[in-house]
Order: structure tokens, then sequence, then C-alpha cells
């Protein structure tokens, strides 16, 4: 009996280890999309779930995720041995072994909001490949990170409140984060459906404190003085995660409101073959609003590869009447709802047009029923 048992272990030991996650390595391409407002805003259900569905998220552009060695970054967190680096310019630094995938820090947009950009590398790293963790599974984690920021780098609304103009801030956050697994199921998406997925719950919660620099002197603690400015930080984050045990990171995220009640923002995977037949940004400037037929009364609009300055965005009917127009401030690119609810089915051009008069781009919509 124990040799008939040893046999069936080494027939089914090659699905085993098969069916584990495989561990990103240098080269690979990752593909997602960004939904900036879901029409789905309640929280997905926890605990035993039929389906999550979740078709129809929209995006017109993809962001291309790839991996890469970070050597030849100019910041380079602890530890890191790749960079998961996307097409809008944000990177993701992680030290992988056999068995874990750790985020050691992060470069891009700044996170909270006090500069336009940040470096941030932690003094533990984040595991991240959680899709084998176990329906009520707790998984607690504890780290800090010490983001320098130089006046030049502050957002005008953080600088605008502080009582003293140092040369230099250091933003110093002990970040403790909670992923706790409540869910289980099938997990329908806009190009694929997964099952099984796991829905995970992360919460973060931060402690700060800020630290000045003038000329040469030393960091000066000055949390005291600066105590309004870290009352604006946001105290804590919660995300819902998707895992799914073929995909080694989260094939769908969605971030929540302040209150942790309502979805703002959903992003999620894009199989390969299906990425590869989208368009995607070509560094040119572009405008679109989706969905396009239009058939609810808010439609979406997002703005790609904009120079910075002001425009406006109008649309037309096909005899030449204005139907809108609304002035934007852009940089690079931007996202608003439209309300069309006031007309009729029918088609339509939509431009943006600059402060000469020049029109950047413009295209058709068309509506069905708003």
């Amino acid at each position: 009996m124990n040799a008939l048992k040893l046999l069936l272990f080494l027939f089914f030991l090659p699905n085993i280890i098969g069916a584990q996650v495989k561990m990103p390595v240098i080269g690979a391409s990752y593909y997602y999309q960004i939904d900036k407002s879901p029409d789905k805003k309640a929280l997905p259900a926890k605990g035993n779930v039929k389906f999550w569905d979740y078709g129809l998220l929209a995006s017109p552009y993809i962001i291309n995720y790839k991996t890469s060695s970070p050597s030849k970054e100019s910041f380079i967190p602890k530890g890191s041995s790749l960079v998961f680096k996307s097409s809008n310019d944000q990177s993701y630094f992680y030290n992988i072994t056999k068995t874990n995938l750790g985020l050691t820090g992060y470069a891009g947009s700044d996170f909270f909001e006090i500069g336009y950009r940040s470096n941030i590398e932690y003094t533990n790293s984040f595991k991240e490949n959680l899709s084998g963790l176990k329906m009520g599974k707790l998984l607690t984690e504890v780290s800090e990170t010490y983001i320098e920021f130089g006046i030049d780098n502050l957002k005008d609304a953080f600088l605008k409140k502080l009582p003293v103009l140092p040369d230099s801030i250091r933003l110093n956050v002990l970040i403790t984060r909670k992923n706790r697994v409540d869910g289980v199921g099938k997990l329908f998406l806009p190009d694929i459906t997964l099952s099984p997925c796991t829905r995970i719950t992360r919460e973060e919660s931060y402690d700060y404190t800020i630290d000045t620099k003038t000329g040469n002197y030393k960091w000066v603690d000055a949390s005291t003085l600066f105590a309004d400015n870290i009352n604006d930080l946001p105290s804590s984050k919660v995300d819902i995660l998707f895992y799914s045990p073929k995909y080694i990171f989260p094939v769908l995220k969605l971030s929540t409101d302040a209150s942790h009640e309502t979805v703002l923002r959903a992003e999620y995977m894009v199989p390969d073959k299906t990425a590869l037949l989208k368009d995607k940004p070509a560094g040119l400037p572009d405008i679109t609003l989706f969905p396009n037929p239009a058939y609810t009364k808010n439609i979406k609009v997002e703005f790609s590869n904009i120079p910075a300055g002001r425009y406006t965005f109008k649309m037309y009917s096909l005899i030449g009447k204005l139907e809108k127009s609304t002035p934007y401030y852009i940089n690079n690119s931007k996202f608003d709802i439209v309300d069309i609810s006031d007309l009729k089915p029918g088609i339509y051009i939509y431009a943006l047009v600059d402060g000469t008069g020049k029109i950047i781009q413009s295209k058709r919509l068309t509506i069905i029923s708003p």
C-alpha cells in the first residue's frame, strides 16, 4: 500500500509543482487597465461568493509593466533584485526568493500627496504573493520609510500651510499593513473569467513624524511645529484585492474613498493576447470618451500625453451646434465625468482645443440612449 501511495504521489507531483504560481523574471510584461470611476461603487461581497461581476470595467488605455534589473535605476531600495516599471513612469521594487515576492520600495507619483514625486524604501519588505493564503488568514506586517522632499518638489497645497520654510522636509512614516482573506469565488473581468479567486481586504494605517533641514545642519524633528500638516495626511487606506492562483500579482485592485465604504478606482489585469490587440498611447496627444457608443447618462473622458496648459473640451452636433464647452488645466493627463443626459441620441463630434483655438484632436461619439 505504501508503494502504491508513493507511485501516486510521484505521478501527480509535476501537476502539483506546475500549479504553483511562478515568480516574475526579468524581461516579462504584465498589462493592466484603470477604470478611474467604476460604475459599481459598492464594496464587493465577502464569504463564499458565487461570482463577482466586474465585466463592465472600462478604460481606453493599456498600462504595460515590464520587469528588469534595478541596476540601472537612479534610485534602488536596499535588497531589490527586480524592478516592475510601468509605461506611465511608476516603478515598484522587489526582492525575490523561491517562495516570497517582497515589495522593497517605490518611485513615482507621491502616495501621500505632499510632493509631486517620491522615492520610497521600506525598512522591511511587504509580502506581495498572497494567492496561497487560506480563507480567514490574517497577515500583519510593519515597516517604516523616510521620504525626503526638496522645496521645489512640494505641492502648493502643502507648501502654503508650512509654518516655516526649510530647505528640505523628511516625512517619516510607520506603516502597519493587514491583509485578511475574507472571500472566495469566481471573478468576471472584461476580458477574462477567473475561478477560483480570493478576496483580500488590505488595511494600511500610518503614523507620521516630520523632520526639517536647512543648509548643512542636521535633520531636526519638527513634528510639533508641523502638527497641522500631519493632521491633513491620510491616517489609513483600504484596498480590496483579488488574487488568482494562476497569477503572482493581483488581477483586480479596488481602491476606496476616505470612508472605506465606496470604490473610487479599479485597476484590473488584461491578458497578454488581449492587450496586444488593444490601442495603447504612442506618446501622442489623445482624448477618448467612453463607453462609445454611449448608453448611460454619464460617460467618461480621459486625456493623455497633453502638454501642460489650459484647454477647452467641446462637443458639437453634426450641424455644428456647440452642445458642451468645459475648460480644463491639463498637465499630461486628466480624467473627468461628462453628463450627456441633456443630449438626444445621435452622432456628435468632440474635440480638445488649446488656448489659441487650435484643435488638438477631434473624434466622433455615438449616443444611443443617454
